[in-house]
This record gives structure tokens, sequence and C-alpha cells, in this order.
């Protein structure tokens, strides 16, 4: 997966004027991240402490893609606390697995939302991360996942 993250300056901290990418990211306001195969980002959200969580899909082989998730620290260097080397993956049910949001809990658990492909049938899901782990808890039969 390709995510490309682009940070505008917003915050009063930002070295840019408003609108503007901020070059204290990344160098040029853009960093972008090589995972797996084709794929998209979907949704990106900011935790407490400056971090960046983005989330998207990854074709990992025919009619098969895993969720994708990368960690960016407030700099925008993938966060090496996170999964391998600021990435994670994880293919839910061997088919087209989709996420679409991404919400960050007050204790830091990543919660991701989107679509798994049970039996044919695309079905809503979501799932955990925690802020490091990511060992794969499941009930794929009600399409629910918790990385703890």
């Amino acid at each position: 997966m390709t995510v490309a993250v682009a940070c505008l300056a917003l915050a009063a901290t930002a070295r840019a004027g408003p609108g503007d990418l901020d070059p204290s990211f990344d160098g040029d306001g853009i960093v972008t991240t090589q995972f797996i195969g084709g794929s998209s980002a979907r949704a990106l959200a900011q935790q407490p402490d400056g971090k960046l969580v983005a989330v998207g899909n990854t074709t990992v082989g025919p009619g098969n893609s895993a969720w994708a998730v990368a960690r960016y620290n407030a700099d925008g260097s993938l966060d090496g606390t996170f999964g391998t080397d600021g990435r994670a993956t994880t293919i839910l049910t061997g088919g087209v697995d989709i996420p679409w949001d991404v919400a960050i809990q007050p204790n830091g658990g990543i919660v991701v939302a989107g679509s798994a492909d049970f039996h044919r049938t695309r079905s809503p899901t979501t799932s955990r991360w925690s802020a490091t782990s990511l060992t794969a808890h499941s009930t794929p039969a009600s399409g629910a996942a918790e990385w703890s």
C-alpha cells in the first residue's frame, strides 16, 4: 500500500502559513509509505500525543486484500513502536476486506470500522488495535476482531 499523508498548517505551532503544506512534517509536508501491493488509504486520525494513524487496504493476492495501518510521529516519520517499523497489516477473511474509518480511544486503542468478505457476503466489521501490539483475537463469525 502506498499511504500518502499531507500535513497542512492548521495549528499555532505549524511552520507554514494557514492552508500551506507544513515542511516540519517529513521535510515537505507529505509522507509516502509503501506496503505490500496495490492499495489506498481511506482514513486518518490524530492521537492526543500528536501521532497520526492512517488506515487503508492493501492487495495481498488475487481477490484478497488486508487491512493496513500505519502510525506516524508528529514529524512524519513512521512510529517504530507500532507494529513492524510503524506498519501493520492483517487479513481478516481471505477475501476483499476494506477499512473505511478510524477512531482513537482515550486509552490509545485504535478502532477501525469497515467491511469484510465473510463467505462472499460483505459484512460490517470493526477491529481494535492497541497502541503497540498486534496479537489478533478474532471471532470471524461475528465480523469483529480485536488486537491487543
